[in-house]
């Protein structure tokens, strides 16, 4: 009785200790992981370029008075960011440039001459164009030394990710709600 009980336990051990994944050996990874449903959380990988919410205030007051306030800050909502997709040896790299804003309001006098959100649609309308795959990557207040109401003008750029492809607006801001947009060559603001 004791030596069949461990001829039993025997023979237990060695059908279990055969049964070590023989049939997945002729498998490759890919195969193994697709049969397990789980090749789309190995296969693909996603990134965020900026990562985090990203805000940058800048409150200007020029010499004629006038305070030029803008927010320029990452639109988190990945309807809106450019997505670009390669493959890097079996993976598939799903990389998502956010789109960024800029809300801007300019007064003088305690009134509001000027409050728009400045990014590409607002360019597309305005322009009657289409920015496709650019984001607004600089915008900045231009001052010269006899700033007014006439001239107020703001510098801005927009770009494609990981090319050097920009285009570059000046915005210039007349009396309440009179503006105007022009394409420019110049860059302005490399320094």
């Amino acid at each position: 009785m004791k030596n069949s009980l461990h001829a039993i336990v025997v023979l237990l051990l060695v059908f279990l200790v055969g049964c070590d994944g023989q049939d997945l050996k002729h498998k490759t990874a890919q195969e193994v992981l697709k049969s397990k449903h789980l090749l789309e959380e190995f296969a693909e990988k996603i990134q965020f370029s900026p990562e985090h919410y990203t805000e940058i205030r800048q409150d200007t007051l020029l010499q004629s008075g006038i305070n030029v306030k803008i927010k320029y800050y990452s639109d988190m909502d990945t309807t809106t960011s450019i997505l670009k997709v390669y493959k890097k040896d079996t993976l598939t790299v799903k990389h998502y440039y956010r789109a960024f804003n800029a809300d801007v309001s300019v007064s003088a006098a305690n009134e509001i001459l000027f409050a728009q959100i400045i990014n590409t649609s607002f360019i597309n309308k305005q322009l009657h164009t289409t920015l496709t795959d650019y984001i607004l990557t600089h915008i900045e207040v231009l001052q010269g030394a006899n700033d007014s109401m006439q001239n107020t003008q703001l510098y801005l750029e927009f770009c494609k990710p990981e090319r050097k492809n920009c285009k570059a607006y000046i915005l210039k801001i007349a009396d309440k709600n009179t503006f105007s947009i022009k394409e420019t060559d110049n860059n302005y603001v490399r320094t």
